[in-house]
C-alpha cells in the first residue's frame, strides 16, 4: 500500500469527502410540487428503457436532463398510448418537452426500508413524471448512442426468441445489464444463495471482452496503439449499451488504465487503476460513497488486489521438496505413468478450489460490513457455492456471447449455446435451491454501527500484516541455512510449535465479525412501523419477538418491502409468535405474505395466536389466516382475556385483557386483541381497533381493576385514532404520558380524527402519529419516567 502514493491520496480523498458530507449534507427537500401535480418540463434525453409503470404495464422510460436545473435528470414513465409506437418514441440526444404528473421518490420511513429517494439521489435523478406526453420534438437525436440503444433491444428480442422467460430474463441482466423483466423470485434465489454478483457488469465481462478482442486483434497483426484503442472504444460503447453501471463504470477506467500502460511498456497495477476509477468517480459524484453498489464492486477489487495475494501465501511455508517434485513432474511430460497424472490432476483441482475459496473468503471479509448495512443478512455457505458457480461463469459468458453471435445470422443456430446456457443455469438454480435446505443458511446479522465498522476494518488490517509477519518469521526459522550450528535442532523445534501458535492469528477475523455482530438490545423495544394506513408492531425482548398485526390498505406489499427488511435490520429471523389482533386487511395483509413467504426461506414464525371469539363473528380474513399457516406449518393458537404470553423475563409480562372468551361482536373490530405490556415502572397498552362493545367492554374491566391500569406509560390509541374511540372515560382510567397513533397520510377516513386529538391534548397525553414521525420506536429500561423514544423521521428524543 504505501509503495502505492496514489492509493494512499485516494484514501485521504474519500475521507475527505465523507466528512464534508457529514459536516454539509446532500439536500433532500422536495421542489414545491404536489405529488400527482401536473407540470411540464424541456430537457434532453440522456438515455431510455423499457420498464413497468405503477401497474405492471411495459412502457418506454426516458431519463430527461432538465434544461432549466441544472445536473438534475428526471425520469419520465411515457404515456401507454406510446407504447408499440417506435416511432413516436424520443431519441437520445433529442430535446423535447413533456408534460405528465409529478411525483417525488419516496423517503424510507422505517428502519431497513429502501430509501428511492437516497438512491436516485445519487444517481443524479430528482424525481419522476408519470403518464408522461411529449408536446415538441426537435429531431436532433445523438446517432451514435441511440445506435447503441437500438442494438441492445435488438439483443435483447435474440435473446428472448432464444430463451424461455425465466432463463431470457437472467441472461439479458448478465449481459446486457438490463434487470427490468426479470423475476423477483429469481432474484431472491440468486441474492440469497450470496451470487447475485454474477448477474452484473463486471471486471469479469470486461476482461473477457475486452481482453480477448485486444489478443485477437495482436493475433492479426494490428499494432499495439490501434489495438488499444479499438479495444477502449468498443468496452466503452459496450458499457454505455448496458447502461453505465457503477460495477461496469469501475472495470472500463480500470481496463483503459491496463491498456495505457500496455502501450507505455509500463507494468499494470490493480490497485493504483481501482484508485484511479474511484477519484474519477466520486470527484463526478461525491454520493457515491454512500451507494452499496460501488462500495461492494470497489471493496470487492480491493479485497482481490490486497487481502487474496496474503492468503494465497500459506501461513507454514509449503514443503520445498514437495514443491520441488511436483514441478519437475509437470515439466517432463516424458514417461510419466498414471499415478503422475492422476498426481497432477489432484493438485490442480486442489489449487483451484483453494484459489476460489481464497477468493470468496477475501472478497467476504472486505464487503461483510457493507453487505450487512445493504441487505442485513449473510448468506452463509456463499463462500462453498461459488465454488460450484464460478467455474462455470467464464463458459457462460462465452455461450452467451455465441448466442448473441449467430443469433444475429439466424436465432435457429443459436438455439445449441441456449441450451448449454440453460444447462448451466438449471444448475444454478438447483444450487440457489438446495441452499435453502442446508441447516442455519442464513446469518440474520441485522445493521451494524459506525463504531464497529471501524474496528472491524482496523482489525482485518491487523490481520493482513500479522499474517504476513508470521509467515516470514516462520519461513526465517524453517530455513536450515539461517539455523546456523543447530539448525536441526531449532527446526524441530519450531515443526512442534508451528502446529499452534501460527494458526492463533486466525482469532483475529474471528474476533473482528464478533464485534460487528454485537447487537446491544434493551429489556423491552416496542416499534411501530409505518404501514401507511394500517397497524404492525415489533415487540423485542432479549431472547424473544412477538410480531402484532402486520397490514395495510394504503401500501402494498408491506410484508415484503417493511416488515421483512425492519426484521432483518434488527437482525430478526424468527418470530416466536405473530400475533393478530383481528381480521382486517390493513392487520393482515403483510403476516399473509411472511405465511406465504416461509417456505422459499423467509422469516420463520412459530405460532399464529388468534383472538378467541365466537366462529360465528369470524369473517374471511379470519379463515384465510388459519389456511395460510395451515400451509407454512405454522401451530395456530387463540388468545382471550386472562391469558399471558411468554416473555423469557421475570420482569415483563404481556397479558391479554381482550376479547372475553368466545366474545360475539357485529364486527371484527370489536373482538380486537388487546395487550397489556408490563415491564417494572413501564406499562403500555396495545388495543388494535377496539371499538363499540369491545371498547364498552374494555372500559368495564379497566374499571373494576383501575388501579392497575391507570398512569399508563404509553398507549397504542386504538382504530388509528377514529373518532367513535379513545373516549373520556377511556383516558380517564389511564391517563397515559403518551401515545402513538398509526395511519396513513390523507387517508380516505380521516383517520386520525381531530376530536380524538383534542382529547388526547385535554387529557395532557402527548401523541405521536406515524405518517408525520415514521416508525416510532420505544425503548425501556423499567423505568417509566425514563421513557427513550426515537422517531426514524426527526431528531431522536428523550421523554
Amino acid at each position: 500500500m504505501f509503495r502505492r502514493p496514489l492509493c494512499l491520496v485516494t484514501m485521504a480523498f474519500v475521507a475527505a469527502v465523507f466528512i464534508f458530507l457529514l459536516v454539509y449534507p446532500p439536500d433532500y427537500s422536495d421542489l414545491g410540487y404536489e405529488n400527482g401535480e401536473y407540470i411540464t418540463i424541456s430537457g434532453k434525453v440522456t438515455s431510455k428503457e423499457t420498464g413497468t409503470d405503477f401497474d405492471d404495464n411495459q412502457v418506454q422510460v426516458l431519463y430527461i436532463e432538465d434544461f432549466e436545473k441544472e445536473d438534475t435528470i428526471v425520469k419520465v414513465y411515457l404515456a401507454s398510448s406510446y407504447q408499440d409506437i417506435y416511432d413516436n418514441i424520443p431519441q437520445i440526444g433529442e430535446q423535447i418537452t413533456v408534460q405528465g404528473e409529478y411525483y417525488a421518490f419516496s423517503r424510507a420511513s422505517n428502519p431497513g426500508e429502501f430509501d428511492s429517494r437516497t438512491y436516485y439521489k445519487i444517481l443524479k435523478i430528482e424525481y419522476q413524471i408519470r403518464e408522461g406526453i411529449v408536446k415538441y420534438n426537435n429531431n436532433d437525436p445523438d446517432r451514435f448512442k441511440e445506435s447503441l440503444y437500438r442494438m441492445r433491444e435488438h439483443l435483447k428480442k435474440i435473446i428472448d426468441d432464444t430463451f424461455e422467460d425465466e432463463d431470457a430474463s437472467v441472461m439479458k441482466a448478465m449481459l446486457l445489464g438490463d434487470r427490468t423483466s426479470m423475476d423477483e423470485d429469481i432474484k431472491g434465489l440468486y441474492q440469497g444463495a450470496g451470487i447475485i454478483h454474477i448477474l452484473s457488469i463486471s471486471g469479469l465481462h470486461i476482461s473477457i471482452l475486452g481482453m480477448g478482442l485486444y489478443n485477437l486483434l495482436r493475433r492479426l497483426r494490428l499494432r499495439i496503439i490501434p489495438a488499444a484503442l479499438i479495444s477502449i472504444a468498443m468496452m466503452m460503447s459496450y458499457g454505455i449499451m448496458c447502461g453505465m453501471g457503477t460495477s461496469a463504470i469501475r472495470a472500463i477506467i480500470m481496463f483503459c488504465i491496463h491498456m495505457l500502460a500496455i502501450v507505455l511498456g509500463r507494468t499494470y497495477d490493480m490497485l493504483t487503476g481501482l484508485s484511479v476509477a474511484a477519484m474519477l468517480l466520486i470527484f463526478e459524484e461525491p454520493l457515491y460513497i454512500y451507494h452499496s453498489g460501488f462500495l461492494m464492486s470497489f471493496g470487492a477489487v480491493i479485497a482481490i488486489g490486497l487481502v487474496l495475494p496474503t492468503l494465497s501465501q500459506g501461513i507454514i511455508p509449503r514443503d520445498a521438496d514437495y514443491t520441488k517434485r511436483m514441478d519437475k513432474l509437470i515439466r517432463n511430460s516424458e514417461n510419466r505413468t498414471v499415478r503422475d497424472y492422476l498426481m497432477i490432476a489432484r493438485e490442480k483441482i486442489v489449487e483451484g478450489v483453494l484459489s476460489i475459496v481464497r477468493a470468496s473468503l477475501s472478497v467476504s471479509a472486505v464487503i461483510l460490513p457493507v453487505q450487512m448495512n445493504t441487505y442485513y443478512t449473510f448468506p452463509v455457505y456463499s463462500v462453498f457455492l461459488n465454488i460450484l458457480v464460478l467455474p462455470f461463469m467464464t463458459i457462460l459468458l462465452g455461450l452467451g456471447i455465441a448466442v448473441l453471435t449467430l443469433g444475429s445470422v439466424c436465432t435457429g443456430i443459436a438455439m445449441f449455446p441456449g441450451f448449454m446456457c440453460h444447462i448451466i443455469l438449471t444448475m444454478y438454480k438447483g444450487i440457489c435451491i438446495g441452499s435453502r435446505y442446508l441447516p442455519a443458511n442464513t446469518w440474520y446479522a441485522g445493521h451494524a454501527d459506525a463504531w464497529q465498522v471501524v474496528i472491524y476494518y482496523i482489525l482485518l488490517i491487523v490481520f493482513i500484516i500479522s499474517y504476513k509477519y508470521i509467515r516470514e518469521y516462520i519461513k526465517r526459522k524453517l530455513d536450515p541455512e539461517d539455523s546456523g550450528k543447530n539448525g536441526v535442532a531449532e527446526k524441530r523445534s519450531e515443526k512442534q510449535k508451528r502446529i499452534i501458535y501460527p494458526y492463533l492469528v486466525y482469532l483475529i477475523p474471528v474476533i473482528a465479525v464478533w464485534i460487528l455482530a454485537i447487537r446491544i438490545r434493551p429489556d423491552l423495544r416496542l416499534s411501530f412501523l409505518h404501514v401507511g394506513q394500517g397497524d404492525g408492531i415489533v415487540i423485542e425482548m432479549e431472547n424473544m419477538t412477538y410480531l402484532v398485526d402486520g397490514g395495510s390498505t394504503s401500501r402494498s406489499n408491506v410484508g415484503k418491502y417493511i416488515l421483512t427488511p425492519y426484521l432483518k435490520y434488527e437482525g430478526i429471523g424468527y418470530i416466536d409468535a405473530c400475533i393478530i389482533t383481528h381480521e382486517d386487511k390493513d392487520h393482515i395483509s403483510g403476516v399473509l405474505e411472511l405465511l406465504e413467504a416461509m417456505p422459499a426461506g423467509g422469516i420463520r414464525i412459530g405460532s399464529l395466536i388468534l383472538p378467541d371469539c365466537d366462529t360465528s363473528c369470524r369473517e374471511s380474513g379470519y379463515e384465510q389466516l388459519e389456511e395460510a399457516a395451515i400451509k407454512a406449518g405454522v401451530p395456530v393458537s387463540y388468545i382471550k382475556r386472562g391469558d399471558q404470553l411468554r416473555t423469557g423475563s421475570s420482569d415483563i409480562t404481556i397479558t391479554c385483557i381482550g376479547p372475553p372468551e368466545g366474545m360475539y361482536t357485529d364486527g371484527a373490530n370489536a373482538h380486537s386483541t388487546i395487550l397489556y405490556i408490563e415491564h417494572k415502572n413501564f406499562s403500555s397498552l396495545l388495543t388494535g381497533d377496539v371499538e363499540e362493545e369491545g371498547l364498552r367492554s374494555l372500559n368495564e374491566f379497566m374499571s373494576q381493576n383501575s388501579s392497575e391500569f391507570s398512569d399508563l406509560t404509553l398507549l397504542k390509541v386504538p382504530h388509528h385514532g377514529s373518532r367513535y374511540t379513545t373516549d373520556e372515560e377511556f383516558l380517564d382510567i389511564l391517563d397515559p404520558l403518551c401515545s402513538v397513533i398509526s395511519a396513513g397520510r390523507n387517508n380516505m377516513y380521516g383517520h386520525p380524527h381531530e376530536q380524538v386529538l383534542e382529547r388526547l391534548e385535554a387529557s395532557g397525553c402527548k401523541y405521536f402519529i406515524t405518517y408525520e414521525q415514521g416508525a416510532i420506536t420505544v425503548d425501556s429500561d423499567g423505568r417509566g419516567d425514563a421513557l427513550k423514544l426515537k422517531s426514524f423521521l426527526a431528531i431522536n428524543g428523550l421523554w
